[in-house]
């Protein structure tokens, strides 16, 4: 719930202030830090309850690797397929 609020925000400080570039990049990854922590607790309630985690954790390892990477986000397929194996 969190995650989704902050990232309504950001969007909407990308919209409404175009020039604050420092401030819309550091709310961009603050947004990408909350989702991954979200995804990651999910993940972790679900190794819990049933022993392993379902397969949406590798979108948020890739958010992981761009966050600590600081490099911009590639949504090409053939990227994300080879970055996972």
């Amino acid at each position: 719930m969190y995650a989704l609020a902050s990232i309504m925000v950001s969007y909407l400080n990308g919209v409404i202030n175009k020039n604050d570039t420092n401030l819309q990049s550091s709310m961009n990854v603050f947004s990408m830090g909350l989702t991954v922590g979200s995804v990651f607790e999910h993940a972790y309630g679900e190794v819990k309850k049933r022993g392993m985690f379902d397969i949406e954790i590798l979108p948020a390892l890739y958010l992981l690797k761009i966050i600590l990477h600081r490099t911009k986000i590639e949504y090409s397929p053939y990227y994300v397929v080879n970055y996972l194996r």
